[in-house]
């Protein structure tokens, strides 16, 4: 696989990937979008800025870790319901905020240690370290397989592996840290990694952490807005 950032990328989202393909943006805290074959999936979409929202066709899927307002807007979730009719999977604290508003046929709660699967596509869900309670999710397709770590501390997934990673390095969280995004990164093995939910002290000290330690991964260090493509 090689990384490419592609300036107009978002024209990749509307596209079928190929089987090894990835597209993804990040966007601020733990919000992510990506695509993985045919669908499009964001975690965590608090922060959805107008000018990258309009630019998407269709959201296939919308997946939170908690409530907690760097994760999770009501408002957001409501407007990504209406214009996309987003299938979207909670727990329950989220499932609780949404439940008055959108029908069950969209809205699917989700527990720790269980997995979903739609068409071809299996999420898993992980019970992550924080202040409250909170999912992680493996998300597999074909051989193709993305971890989202949330804001969470580290917890043993040792027993996992993902070939994509987005892990928690810091700020504002209480339980993330750049040593607990790296014990997560040892546990995972992914070919890449990607950091999230940090300031750039947390940002720079992951990585100074991954270089000293030699662990074999790639670490993309995602600008905000920009589209990166995995091939």
């Amino acid at each position: 696989m090689g990384i490419s950032v592609i300036k107009g990328g978002f024209e990749l989202f509307k596209n079928t990937l190929k089987e090894n393909e990835f597209v993804f943006t990040y966007l601020e805290y733990s919000s992510v979008i990506f695509k993985i074959g045919d669908y499009l999936i964001s975690i965590d979409p608090a922060v959805f800025p107008p000018d990258i929202f309009n630019k998407i066709s269709k959201l296939h899927f919308v997946l939170y870790t908690h409530s907690h307002s760097d994760h999770f807007n009501l408002d957001t979730a409501l407007k990504i319901y209406e214009t996309w009719a987003s299938i979207i999977f909670a727990p329950e604290d989220v499932h609780k905020e949404l439940y008055p508003y959108l029908p069950s046929s969209h809205l699917i709660k989700l527990k720790p240690r269980i997995k979903a699967r739609v068409k071809n596509l299996t999420i898993a869900t992980i019970e992550g370290k924080h202040v409250c309670p909170i999912l992680l999710y493996l998300i597999s397709l074909g051989s193709l397989s993305v971890f989202h770590g949330g804001d969470s501390g580290h917890v043993d997934l040792s027993k996992l592996s993902a070939k994509i990673a987005f892990v928690p390095v810091g700020y504002p969280s209480p339980t993330a840290s750049p040593e607990d995004a790296v014990r997560m990164v040892e546990d995972l093995k992914p070919k890449y990694t990607i950091p999230i939910h940090g300031r750039q002290p947390d940002f720079k000290e992951f990585i100074e952490i991954i270089k000293k330690k030699k662990i074999d991964t790639t670490v993309i260090e995602a600008k905000p807005g920009e589209v990166y493509l995995l091939s």
